[in-house]
This record gives C-alpha cells, sequence and structure tokens, in this order.
C-alpha cells in the first residue's frame, strides 16, 4: 500500500502501490474515493454555457460529417415515406393552400415568367441568349403590330387557300 494526496480534496488516501505507480506513470489523477472522483469531473457550467458549447460541437460536427448525415437522413426518408405516406400526404396538403396564395403574387409570376423563359430557351443550347433575344424582338413586335396585319405583310395568311386557287394545290373530294 501506499499514500498519495487526493487530486481534487487535496486529503492524503492510501491505495495499492501497483495503482499509484501506474496513475503517477500515466499521469492520470488519484482520489479518495468515488464521491471525490465524480465532483473533479463536474464542470461547473451554467445551462446556457452548456447549450453554447453543445451548439458550436454540432456546427462543427455537421461540417466534418456532412456527406454521411446527408445520405443517414436521405435513408431515414425514404423507410418513413414508405412506411408513412399519409402523413406526408396530409403535409402536402397543409401547405397547398399557402403554396398556392404565394403563386399569385405577382413577384412570383414575373420571376416565374423569366424563369420559364430562360428554361425553354436553354433547350437550344450554346444559342439560348440568342433565342432570349428573338423572342424579347417578337413581343416588342407584337405591342406596334396584330398577327393579322404581320401575316398580311408576309403573305401568309391563308396561304392553303391562295395555293389552291392558284393551282399549286390539286385537292381530291371524293
Amino acid at each position: 500500500m501506499k499514500q498519495f494526496v487526493c487530486a481534487h480534496c487535496g486529503q492524503q488516501s492510501i491505495r495499492k502501490t501497483g495503482h499509484v505507480n501506474r496513475s503517477t506513470r500515466l499521469g492520470w489523477p488519484l482520489y479518495c474515493g468515488k464521491k471525490c472522483a465524480g465532483l473533479a469531473r463536474r464542470t461547473n457550467r451554467s445551462i446556457a454555457d452548456k447549450k453554447e458549447a453543445k451548439r458550436l460541437y454540432d456546427i462543427e460536427y455537421r461540417k466534418r460529417n456532412e456527406k454521411r448525415l446527408k445520405v443517414a437522413r436521405a435513408n431515414w426518408f425514404q423507410k418513413d415515406y414508405a412506411a408513412n405516406p399519409d402523413k406526408y400526404r396530409r403535409v402536402r396538403k397543409a401547405k397547398q393552400a399557402a403554396h398556392n396564395e404565394y403563386c399569385r403574387q405577382p413577384q412570383y409570376k414575373e420571376w416565374k415568367r423569366e424563369y420559364d423563359l430562360q428554361f425553354r430557351a436553354k433547350k437550344f443550347g450554346e444559342l439560348w441568349e440568342s433565342h432570349l433575344l428573338l423572342v424579347q424582338l417578337e413581343r416588342e413586335i407584337l405591342k406596334h403590330m396584330t398577327r393579322y396585319e404581320i401575316q398580311l405583310k408576309n403573305k401568309t395568311l391563308n396561304k392553303v387557300l391562295r395555293r389552291g386557287r392558284d393551282g399549286k394545290i390539286k385537292r381530291s373530294y371524293t
């Protein structure tokens, strides 16, 4: 048996020599009993401090494990959705009225119009910006002339009837 000084309360205590030597060699603290060991582990921080430390830890943890957490969340959602489709149907139905109201806002309509124009234009590949300019030009022309006036000027109004009268198209009515 060997004497040592408790790391928490500072009183002299006795333990087996091997225990004291191992703790000294590894730099571990020695305590006189379970009570001192438990009290030494306490941080004496307020609940607010603990919550702040946990918040900072969680932020760091999420940064480190972003990919793994994303896969885990996706897997959980797939399992939950397969097990409870009615739950998600109710959630969608509850949000539907608010979503419809949001879609009726003038700002959203304007944004959606521009978004759809670009989306359709990008199907033309590299020349999508040229297509957008062409659409804007057509809009500007339509502000000043009607489609009827444009077709009349370009001689594209009633093309089939005119060709039929000129004899270029033969029709059989049998």
